[in-house]
């Protein structure tokens, strides 16, 4: 029997096409989007190092799925394994750090489970590993607590009158932590000061997450929601606890990152109008490949690319003990030029942009600078031919490239958060009209849609049909009543009713 037969990857480092290659789609936005949808781009593989490229590229032939599902989580756990060590000098006084939060969106059955599986092998791996000697640390300490009661007795009946000092119990040991899942504020807190160089939040479904800041319309839930977005540029936050020891928590620096998967559905009801002006939308980079269906195939990951993304991460995550001063990348003379480039274009785009795209532009200037520190101590950390604290500008193109992927895939989401992934009111009452087999009044409105049932629910009815009307979408009769323009008669729609 034939063992099955890995993908096979080139070892050259990266080969991927110039930023300026990929086609830039139309930037306008429309709140009512009749638009065609934007198309999905490729991810662009070729541009990550060799070591992520094969993982990346195996790991999506072998298991069925785009390649985005498995380069999120590996671009954002190796910019977790890096953390506070490292540090990229964008100008003097600008710095990018290693923090990156990612989330793929698809439907149940795309595979992303398996993709999130295959990254994370490594991470609870090392884990456990640290688990394990905690577990040897604690026995250890078991026993020093035992000669310390009877220490405790003896200087109570012998020592304490005449003043000598009670012996000491020394601090119990801490396990070292590289990773969580899903913990509290309080909970993360005081593992974020043991571990200052930084911990994965990873989550194969981060609806749970995202959630518990709607479960609160004021509060905790805005309060924790807070120090998450602080945490996107390893800001201190500070924690008041009215139970537990101590009562007040300070994080001098948090290094989270954070990756996961959701749901079209679950990121629907959500990730809303809310989570898009707080900016928590903003920080994130985002995939929606397109479901295709799955193809049954022999190809199974090289043990040896495994062998060697394990080694890189555990390679990187050894450089969090003992704490270390701040590494400082630089980048060199022909990577600075290309960066000045790119930021001024990237300016002028930003200038022409509104809304949730302005946010997501703001947030994508350092993403770039973000990414160059992970590709560089890819290739660093897995013996390629490059300069240990400088950055060339090999990897800078490679950066910019992936940027303008995530600023594509950003275009062509917040289109979908305009038309289908998160319907506007006024939507939905458009897409209720199309299921109407006759002109309607204000009153049929507000009696028929739950968006409308509530005090001055008929006079909202009257100015969001106005707003349709004003905008070429919906006509009224002869008897003063409105129905779907014929242009828009015909058009798909997702349900008949707002759920």
């Amino acid at each position: 029997m034939s063992t099955p037969k890995a993908v096979k990857v080139s070892a050259r480092r990266h080969v991927g096409a110039s930023a300026t290659d990929i086609p830039k789609p139309p930037l306008v936005m429309g709140q009512l989007t009749d638009q065609p949808q934007l198309p999905y781009l490729p991810f662009p593989v070729d541009s990550l190092p060799p070591v992520l490229r094969a993982l990346v590229s195996e790991g999506a032939s072998a298991i069925g799925c785009d390649p985005a599902y498995i380069a999120l989580p590996v671009l954002t756990s190796l910019a977790a394994a890096i953390g506070s060590t490292y540090q990229l000098e964008i100008k003097p006084g600008w710095y990018a750090k290693s923090i990156q939060w990612s989330a793929v969106v698809g439907e149940s059955g795309t595979a992303k489970t398996p993709a999130f599986n295959l990254v994370l092998k490594p991470w609870h791996a090392y884990q456990n590993k640290c688990f394990v000697a905690h577990a040897k640390e604690m026995e250890q300490y078991s026993i020093a607590q035992k000669h310390h009661e009877r220490s405790m007795q003896q200087w109570k009946s012998k020592n304490q009158s005449i003043g000598c000092a009670p012996p000491v119990l020394p601090p119990a040991p801490q396990a070292e932590r590289v990773m969580v899942d899903d913990p509290t504020i309080e909970a993360l807190a005081p593992i974020l000061v043991a571990n200052p160089c930084g911990l994965l939040l990873a989550k194969d479904e981060l609806s749970g997450w995202f959630g518990s800041f709607n479960r609160y319309a004021t509060g905790k839930g805005n309060a924790d929601e807070s120090r998450y977005l602080s945490m996107y540029n390893g800001q201190p936050f500070t924690v008041d606890r009215k139970t537990g020891q101590p009562p007040t928590i300070h994080v001098p620096q948090a290094y989270l990152s954070i990756c996961g998967g959701i749901q079209p559905g679950i990121l629907e009801r959500i990730w809303g109008q809310a989570q898009r002006e707080s900016g928590m939308a903003a920080r994130f980079l985002i995939a929606y490949p397109p479901r295709k269906p799955k193809l049954y195939t022999e190809a199974v990951v090289d043990p040896e690319t495994e062998k060697k993304w394990a080694l890189l991460i555990e390679r990187l995550l050894n450089q969090h003990q003992p704490p270390r001063e701040v590494a400082t990348l630089r980048l060199s003379p022909e990577a600075c030029a290309r960066k000045i480039s790119w930021l001024n274009k990237h300016y002028q785009e930003q200038a022409t942009q509104v809304g949730d795209m302005a946010a997501a532009y703001s947030k994508l200037e350092e993403i770039t600078f973000r990414l160059a520190i992970a590709l560089h101590l890819a290739c660093y950390f897995s013996d390629e031919p490059v300069a240990h604290l400088e950055v060339d500008q090999v990897t800078i193109e490679s950066a910019i490239t992936l940027t303008e992927w995530f600023k594509n895939e950003a275009r062509r989401i917040y289109r979908l958060f305009g038309s289908t992934v998160r319907p506007s009111r006024q939507q939905n009452l458009l897409q209720w009209l199309q299921s109407q087999n006759k002109s309607v009044s204000q009153r049929d409105v507000a009696r028929n849609i739950r968006a409308y049932h509530c005090e001055g629910g008929s006079e909202q009815a009257k100015s969001d049909l106005d707003s349709l009307l004003s905008a070429g979408m919906c006509e009224v009769d002869q008897d003063g009543k409105y129905l779907p323009t014929r242009r828009h008669a015909d058009a798909p729609t997702n349900s008949p009713h707002e759920s």
